[in-house]
């Protein structure tokens, strides 16, 4: 009995392992989805563990396929069985805010920074929906607090960077980045958000400084490339002809380069 019980248990990994490796690929039909579901959720029944990675991989396909509700409510249901899950929470949260229905997303963040304290990321999040919602003065006291828990840590600073930037605060997140380059002067995308805030200040030359800064310091890929355009932009905006003259030179030596590889 007990060895047809591990079968049965072995039985029931194996598909929720296929349905995870299902429901992520393109090709998966919704109607086959639903039709596996079914059968496997009888199965599961009685094991709750693999019922909270069946509801999980549920809420990522239905969340892929655009179906908000059902994936929302099969993230709740795999919470009724692991209220505790960080991931299932997040996850809750992230649906909730992209779908813009703030107040539900305030709520998982409030019950993630009770799961997790010490985490200054959920203090952020919570504090972006805190503006997205007309909530200054909470918001503003979510990134103090950010502040009081890691007054030293240099992405911490970043984050604030990105918070007010994104409420369109310029003046402080170009107080938050130049804070996390004094912190850690040799990451790359600390120069490079400072230039994007000064650049939206209209501060051109402050702004060319930055991504002259962060070329120095960042590797050959994309990002490069992306800084590269940028300043190529701004010499033209201000009027440094001789500066362009050479970005444009440098970017024509890295073309013929790749076209000789």
């Amino acid at each position: 009995m007990h060895r047809v019980k591990n079968i049965v248990i072995g039985i029931t990994i194996g598909l929720v392992l296929i349905l995870s490796i299902t429901v992520s690929t393109a090709w998966a039909q919704t109607e086959d989805i639903d039709k596996i579901v079914k059968e496997i959720t009888k199965i599961v029944k009685s094991h709750p563990q693999y019922v909270v990675e069946l509801y999980r991989s549920l809420g990522q396909f239905y969340s892929k396929q655009g179906r908000v509700e059902e994936a929302i409510d099969a993230y709740k249901k795999a919470l009724e069985i692991a209220p505790n899950d960080i991931h299932l929470h997040q996850s809750l949260a992230h649906l909730y805010s992209r779908q813009k229905m703030y107040e539900e997303a305030i709520l998982e963040y409030k019950k993630l920074i009770k799961l997790h304290p010490e985490s200054s990321h959920f203090y952020g999040e919570l504090a972006k929906l805190y503006y997205k919602t007309g909530k200054k003065e909470e918001a503003q006291l979510l990134c103090q607090k950010m502040i009081e828990m890691q007054p030293y840590n240099s992405y911490t600073y970043s984050q604030l960077g990105r918070i007010y930037g994104e409420q369109g605060m310029h003046d402080e997140a170009v107080t938050a980045y130049k804070k996390a380059i004094e912190l850690n002067p040799n990451v790359a995308y600390f120069h490079q958000a400072l230039a994007r805030a000064y650049k939206k200040q209209r501060d051109y030359d402050k702004a060319i400084a930055c991504y002259e800064k962060a070329l120095k310091l960042i590797g050959y890929g994309p990002q490069r490339e992306w800084i590269r355009r940028e300043l190529v932009e701004l010499y033209e905006k201000t009027g440094r002809l001789d500066e362009l003259a050479e970005e444009l030179e440098k970017k024509l030596k890295d073309i013929k380069k790749g076209e000789s590889k």
